[in-house]
């Protein structure tokens, strides 16, 4: 889990950085293991990053919620974007939901041009939506619908 120690690559999530094996450790067993759809981001057989999907419930059950990081060297060459692709894919038919959001941070233009290269339009800038890392930070919301 390079991508998780990497301050740059953290720097627009909710988690703080890992800076060491216990907290990867803790992050398996208390996320990845109960997670419904966590995906492992594979390059060459080595695990350059994660994605998530979380459908939502009741009223909103119709919806699923995007997540996604990669390694830094990774960054710029395509492959979030193809991961993206085939999570959309994925997760129409397995979550049977009609649409997916993402949230991104206004200083995330990485993220931002993954999400809107796969066909997501920004609808929303959420004036302080997220106390993240101590602040309360702005969001942009990101959907796409089937």
């Amino acid at each position: 889990m390079v991508w998780a120690t990497d301050p740059e690559v953290t720097q627009h999530l909710r988690w703080e950085t890992y800076s060491s094996r216990a907290a990867a450790e803790e992050f398996f067993e208390t996320v990845v293991k109960k997670h419904p759809w966590f995906q492992a981001i594979v390059v060459d057989s080595e695990v350059i990053g994660s994605m998530t999907l979380e459908k939502k419930s009741g009223d909103f059950r119709c919806v699923a919620e995007l997540g996604y990081v990669s390694a830094k060297k990774y960054w710029g060459r395509g492959l979030m974007t193809e991961a993206v692709a085939l999570a959309l894919k994925r997760g129409f038919q397995e979550l049977d939901v009609v649409r997916i959001e993402a949230k991104t941070h206004p200083n995330n233009v990485g993220s931002q041009s993954v999400l809107e290269k796969n066909g997501f339009v920004r609808e929303a800038l959420l004036k302080k939506a997220i106390v993240r890392k101590g602040n309360i930070e702005d969001l942009y919301l990101y959907a796409i619908t089937r």
